[in-house]
């Protein structure tokens, strides 16, 4: 459905402007509203991946607290074993380093899936960003290319990435 548009002139150009406040001139939008590419937008998208990232980087403290901690837990355990001879303090010793290879272990799944998340969103936006652009290429733009060369434009930024994280 077609948005009402009405004229209005300038000195140098006419100008069309929409409901949606998306001002054009000659067909090209120069200022776009809230949408989903809109500066507003990409700055929010930012935003969550750099809260994302240092929710990852507090639960790799964590991954690496708790490695730290059972690293020391390991000698209290020998002592209560070897030197103390109770068997009640090897049981909580025991349980606490378990809970803590537990707790190490989800730590470690959270920041892991989270940042491969925030990589995948980049890519993706990198992505549609590239198809984006593709589709709002003329007729002489494709007849002047082969195929094969699209896909490589899609899939370029992605290449050594998905290389590093196949040799990992």
């Amino acid at each position: 459905m077609p948005i009402p548009a009405t004229e209005c002139t300038n000195a140098d150009s006419p100008l069309r402007v929409d409901e949606r406040s998306q001002f054009t001139n000659s067909g090209r939008s120069t200022l776009q509203p809230l949408g989903p590419d809109s500066t507003i937008a990409r700055g929010a998208r930012s935003f969550r991946i750099g809260a994302n990232i240092v929710v990852a980087f507090v639960l790799m403290a964590v991954a690496a607290g708790c490695t730290a901690l059972s690293a020391w837990l390991i000698g209290d355990v020998i002592n209560q074993a070897y030197v103390n001879r109770n068997l009640r303090g090897i049981i909580t010793l025991g349980i606490v380093t378990a809970a803590l290879f537990a707790i190490k272990g989800l730590a470690t799944y959270g920041h892991s899936v989270m940042l491969l998340r925030i990589g995948n969103r980049i890519v993706a936006d990198n992505q549609r960003a590239v198809f984006g652009k593709l589709l709002n290429e003329g007729l002489g733009f494709y007849s002047d290319r082969h195929s094969t060369e699209f896909i490589a434009r899609v899939y370029r930024p992605v290449l050594p990435r998905l290389r590093r994280l196949s040799t990992c």
